[in-house]
């Protein structure tokens, strides 16, 4: 136990020392945004779980890009009237003040009162959006609106690709008045087999497209479940989902003429049924981090979870142990910033962003 403890702490140590950290004051784009040629590495933190404040502490340690934590809109403002729940929130991000780490909000399980035939209201989706951003100026730069919106569960409502561009389109301008910094994650695709309720992601995606959504979709955002296979297995040899599903996707965005807009998984994690031991998972989320880094059009992707929550494997132990994946996680990031950082000048429209072209 003692020389684990070591390893990990020389680990910090690496990741501590030598980085060139760049503040957000200097307004340069966090890493694996439109104009910042570098990867992201992101986690989730589970507000529900087990010390999220400190698990928040631990990320902005070593150096961590983002996290991201969900929103849950019906539980945090159950009435229209009433303020949201700002306690836990507030408490869990305050050390991301600093400016070293960035964090994502996602938008989810949207409260009846905030709901429309079609789905979400768009002005009031745009209200709290307004809010998050208001409140946390200098943490919340990246909002993601309602994963999963290509099934009812995630949307509210059957699934509608063209509510959904209002809905994109009406907190996009919104936003952007309050603190253009602030990327707004779009799509919230899942994989799913198309139904009476849902919507096959790429399908949704290229209704998306074909109802206008490009214009405000700089970033596509995808969650991927449990991944059973090992990560460079190809899309089509394997009955349940690849973590290369995201070719899919970037099939769907280029032959739509957006080539050049990112994709950020928002979620991906091992499924503990086939990846079985610490060492098995860790090699696995090794393998899967340095895949997705070398893949030029992907701009983040956030494991989930960090912190122990129920029915997860997280990377930190209900104690003070930690999963030897996490030490996986940290030599990467260490190996990644041993080169320079390249900010890209922005000249075209958001959704139009170069990111690491070819």
């Amino acid at each position: 136990m003692k020389i684990k403890s070591i390893k990990f702490a020389l680990l910090i140590l690496l990741m501590v020392s030598p980085l060139p950290l760049t503040s957000r004051a200097a307004e340069q784009p966090a890493s694996g945004m439109p104009g910042n040629a570098r990867f992201g590495y992101g986690v989730r933190v589970d507000l529900q779980g087990i010390a999220p404040a400190r698990a928040i502490q631990l990320a902005n340690s070593v150096n961590l890009d983002w996290v991201a934590v969900d929103f849950d809109w019906r539980t945090l403002q159950p009435n229209r009237r009433d303020a949201p729940h700002w306690k836990t929130l507030d408490t869990t991000l305050k050390d991301t003040e600093s400016g070293r780490i960035a964090v994502m909000v996602s938008i989810t399980n949207p409260p009846d009162w905030a709901l429309k035939q079609d789905g979400p209201d768009p002005q009031a989706v745009a209200r709290l959006a307004i809010d998050l951003v208001q409140r946390y100026p200098n943490t919340v730069l990246a909002l993601e609106l309602f994963p999963h919106a290509n099934t009812r569960q995630g949307w509210g409502a059957p699934p509608n690709p063209q509510a959904y561009v209002n809905l994109l389109r009406v907190v996009c301008q919104s936003v952007q008045k309050i603190n253009p910094q602030t990327v707004i994650v779009a799509a919230g695709l899942t994989p799913v087999e198309s139904n009476a309720q849902d919507i096959t992601d790429t399908v949704f995606l290229d209704r998306l497209y074909r109802s206008g959504a490009g214009e405000y979709m700089s970033i596509v955002g995808m969650r991927l479940p449990s991944i059973g296979s090992d990560p460079l297995t190809a899309e089509g040899a394997s009955r349940r989902t690849t973590l290369r599903h995201y070719e899919a996707i970037r099939e769907v965005m280029v032959r739509n003429g957006y080539r050049n807009s990112l994709i950020w998984i928002t979620s991906f994690s091992w499924d503990a049924k086939f990846q079985r031991g610490e060492a098995q998972q860790a090699n696995w989320l090794e393998d899967a981090y340095l895949l997705m880094r070398a893949q030029l059009y992907i701009g983040a992707a956030f494991f989930d979870g960090l912190n122990p929550s129920a029915g997860k494997t997280a990377l930190l132990h209900s104690g003070s142990g930690h999963h030897s994946g996490f030490d996986s996680l940290v030599k990467i990031i260490a190996q990644e910033y041993n080169s320079q950082t390249i900010f890209i000048s922005v000249k075209r429209k958001p959704q139009k962003s170069s990111h690491r072209n070819p």
